[in-house]
């Protein structure tokens, strides 16, 4: 057996191990999501508490804890997941664990799955080995078995990620395109299903209502999370069917399965010749029953000789309605051979070379009528192919001519239109609009509005100043998030959830809501000492938060 014929395509395993993955998921897929789930949101909690949460430094350490102990016990679960894969592909049962093997597991687990968290990412960087090195983090769910030790374990799993580098690029460039392709549909999904809960069962979340403002960091981890558990089992399985088929180069494991399979496929192929003999000696049994003057009746049929036969076959399957059989005979045969992801990439490429050779056939054409082809002199000749290359030359040029004036038509047209107005000093905001943004403005900017309102007398509109930049420096420090639907009570209980240790903040924007409901949306009269009061309770909020 050549190297060639030992070494499977990259789309073979991937559809191989996607079958074995549909017909065993009940014994398989509980094992993974055992380990990866309370990982993922764990994780999923983490970064949400550490992006939006303002004392996220007196949580980091616990919860960096959990989530490395949750870390291990996922990747446990992905070795115990990834040797029961290898027991079904190889028809053994499933090992058991004992104590002593599960105290290696978790050990082994820690000190080589650990690194991965430091050089995944430079290996990312530098580009080249990260093909090798995500092979071998990959192997090492495979690689220990309850016996190994760390050196071993490693060293099989280099063995296995450093043979066959081709086969291993080609599988994770598949395998990308499916995760990118699965992110945007959960990402669509997500963001979807708000909308549909509303439309459908007229169910009003804070999603649906939110817009455009839930496509934050939260969102794109939680997707992150959701494509992670689609798509890492199958790619464990597509590891683990690898695996295998490189120590069975020297194990002869491969051929091993094969016989077992055959095994049980004989007891039906037996089956099957035992009830054909069967018919056929019924069969010639009925027929030998049958009176023999009835075979020597005399037949008026004329037979024909082979040579007959032969030409009259040919003729017919010649014809147009009988041709595109034999035509396609031979291409049925090789297409049942391959999968249908190849079947998909050979049909466009037959496609796009169909297409090529049709225009570069009609392009000489073309320009062999320009030129003509009476004389056939060498000079002829010469000047010919000086002409050919001229023409696709000009030709090169109209196209790169025409995709340029394509280009700057799809930029103008995107490119908003140019305003002839002059651009003045930034407005100020409305203060009586009843939707102004306070983010609109920095905190500072409301406060010096506030200042230049009360020298001139206005103080309704400057409690309103000090109020929006009240808002302005919580939203700041990600206390709270703006947005129109909201009240100033729905500001009140966001912060109590997100700062709920700190209550004197708590009760000095209580009081302040407070005073300026009265004053804003009451009759309430504003006078310069509330205002000073006001000031003087934004100011010991600002220190809070500021810590």
């Amino acid at each position: 057996m050549t190297k060639a014929q030992k070494i499977k395509s990259a789309l073979e395993i991937v559809e191989e191990a996607s079958f074995v993955l549909k017909h065993h998921f009940s014994a398989t897929l509980p094992i993974y999501y055992i380990g990866a789930l309370p990982f993922v949101l764990a994780f999923s909690y983490f970064w949400t508490d550490m992006s939006h949460s303002a004392f996220a430094r007196d949580h980091i350490i616990p919860e960096s804890l959990l989530l490395a102990v949750l870390y291990v016990w996922m990747k446990c679960w992905h070795a115990v997941y990834c040797q029961k894969m290898l027991s079904i592909i190889r028809v053994q049962p499933t090992p058991g664990w004992s104590y002593k093997q599960l105290l290696k597991l978790i050990s082994s687990q820690t000190f080589i799955s650990g690194s991965a968290v430091f050089i995944m990412p430079l290996a990312m960087i530098t580009t080249i080995p990260f093909g090798w090195v995500f092979a071998f983090y990959q192997n090492i769910s495979m690689a220990y078995n309850g016996k190994r030790g760390v050196k071993e374990i490693i060293s099989r799993a280099w063995e296995s990620a450093s043979i066959w580098p081709g086969q291993n690029h080609i599988i994770l460039s598949i395998l990308s395109v499916i995760t990118v392709l699965i992110f945007f549909n959960m990402g669509i999904a997500v963001y979807i299903l708000p909308y549909l809960l509303k439309t459908m069962l007229g169910i009003d979340t804070v999603f649906s209502l939110s817009g455009f403002s839930i496509l934050n960091t939260t969102f794109l981890i939680i997707v992150s999370g959701l494509t992670y558990l689609v798509v890492d089992p199958l790619l464990k399985a597509v590891y683990t069917l690898r695996y295998f088929y490189v120590f069975s180069v020297k194990s002869g494991d491969d051929i091993r399965t094969d016989m077992i399979n055959l095994r049980g496929a004989s007891k039906v192929i037996t089956c099957l010749l035992f009830f054909v003999l069967l018919s056929s000696y019924s069969s010639n049994a009925a027929a030998a029953d049958e009176p023999i003057a009835a075979v020597k009746e005399p037949s008026t049929v004329k037979i024909a000789s082979p040579e007959e036969i032969n030409s009259s076959i040919e003729k017919v399957t010649r014809e147009s309605e009988f041709a595109w059989r034999l035509q396609n005979n031979k291409e049925d045969e090789d297409q049942n051979e391959i999968g249908a992801i190849e079947r998909f990439i050979l049909w466009i490429k037959d496609y796009i070379v169909r297409a090529w050779n049709y225009i570069y056939n009609k392009l000489n054409e073309w320009i062999k009528k320009l030129i003509g082809t009476e004389k056939k002199n060498e000079s002829n000749d010469l000047w010919k192919s000086n002409v050919f290359l001229i023409m696709y030359f000009i030709f090169a040029v109209l196209l790169c001519i025409l995709a340029i004036v394509i280009w700057r038509q799809y930029q103008r047209k995107r490119r908003p239109a140019a305003k002839i107005t002059a651009q003045g000093i930034p407005s100020v905001p409305d203060l009586t609009d009843e939707y102004v943004n306070p983010v609109e403005l920095p905190a500072e900017r409301w406060l010096n509005m506030g200042y230049d309102l009360m020298q001139r007398q206005s103080f309704r509109l400057a409690l309103r100043a000090f109020y929006l930049a009240i808002l302005s420096r919580l939203a700041e420090k990600k206390l709270i998030m703006i947005a129109r639907y909201k009240t100033n009570l729905d500001y009140l209980t966001e912060l109590k959830r997100r700062d709920h240790e700190h209550m004197e903040l708590i009760k000095l924007f209580s009081a302040n809501i407070q005073l300026f409901d009265r004053a804003w949306y009451g009759m309430h009269e504003v006078t310069e000492t509330i205002l000073s009061g006001f000031i003087s309770d934004h100011e010991r909020m600002v220190k809070i938060v500021n810590g």
